[in-house]
């Protein structure tokens, strides 16, 4: 069996001689010589055969020229024989750029239905993970929001690293302001405890603690200062 090397969208030369040999063998004709072939895509005067050169491996296992032809080409290369070879050639053109739009469409049907299967089973399993994700995010949310209503209750609220010291009225360095923020979410997430996310006018999008848990993250840091 001839193993055929080349581009996709095309209909290779190997492929073109054995279409015209089915229907010459169904008039009687003699077989047209794949070589024969190769030399009329050669000399062509509108095919420019070098743009679409390939090789084949034939049934003695050697490389062999073969053309990967457009549709253009292809058209011109059976302009000249029957009208049954020129319409077998459409439908094969045909058949191809349907198996382009639908990779699947030369599979029998059995298969076809298991491949359908397998990509609904993707797109369940996709769907669900999305749900997953959103269904996490609320959950999440809905933490973030009894741990606020709790602090609340309790007279404890959420602080930035700076909102904290501006509230005991701590004086700190920048960088020791962003050790105490590290710190606060290393405990945070230990412990469970949500980090919020607050809009700052100068810094943008900044995280928020739990009041305790700063306190306890500066008593670690600078013993309680």
């Amino acid at each position: 069996m001839n193993i055929v090397l080349g581009g996709s969208g095309t209909m290779s030369s190997v492929d073109l001689v054995k279409v015209i040999n089915e229907v010459r063998a169904e008039e009687g004709k003699a077989p047209l010589e794949h070589a024969d072939f190769v030399k009329k895509i050669k000399a062509h005067p509108s095919i420019d055969a070098g743009k679409f050169s390939g090789i084949y491996v034939d049934s003695a296992n050697r490389d062999q020229v073969c053309y990967h032809l457009p549709r253009r080409e292809c058209d011109l290369m059976v302009m000249s024989d029957s009208r049954p070879v020129q319409a077998k050639v459409y439908d094969r053109i045909a058949a191809l750029e349907a198996g382009r739009a639908d990779p699947f469409a030369m599979l029998p049907p059995e298969q076809r239905a298991l491949v359908q299967l397998m990509c609904d089973n993707v797109q369940i399993k996709a769907r669900q993970a999305e749900i997953e994700a959103k269904q996490n995010e609320q959950q999440e949310s809905i933490k973030r929001i009894e741990a606020k209503q709790s602090a609340f209750e309790n007279g404890h609220s959420f602080f930035t690293a700076m909102g904290f010291c501006g509230l005991r009225d701590i004086k700190l360095s920048m960088r020791d302001m962003q050790r105490l923020g590290r710190r606060a979410g290393a405990i945070s997430r230990k412990r469970g405890v949500p980090i919020d996310r607050v809009r700052d006018a100068r810094y943008g999008m900044v995280n928020s603690y739990h009041e305790e848990t700063l306190a306890q993250a500066l008593n670690e840091i600078h013993g309680g200062m």
